[in-house]
């Protein structure tokens, strides 16, 4: 495969090639340990990415969010704790 940058770019764009492959690497390992906090943690994550669509930084977001389930008495009111509907 051909290198899409021209030969005269290729050592000024060097320093931020590596810096975006630095942080590609960094985003990784953060999201693992995210994978394991929510595995590990937070095991209620698990049944809220059953939901499609809903994946493992919304589901833990979530989680994080409500803290304590048991202070909603009723999952209907779950919008209006978050103020998605007025009247709840």
């Amino acid at each position: 495969m051909e290198d899409p940058i021209p030969e005269e770019r290729r050592d000024a764009l060097r320093p931020i090639l590596t810096k975006r492959t630095t942080v590609g690497e960094q985003i990784a390992l953060l999201d693992k340990e995210i994978e394991r906090l929510a595995a590990e943690v937070y095991p209620e994550t698990a049944l809220l990415r059953q939901v499609d669509r809903v994946g493992l930084h919304t589901s833990i977001r979530f989680v994080l969010t409500v803290e304590a389930p048991a202070r909603i008495e009723d999952s209907r009111d779950v919008g209006a704790y978050f103020g998605l509907c007025p009247r709840r």
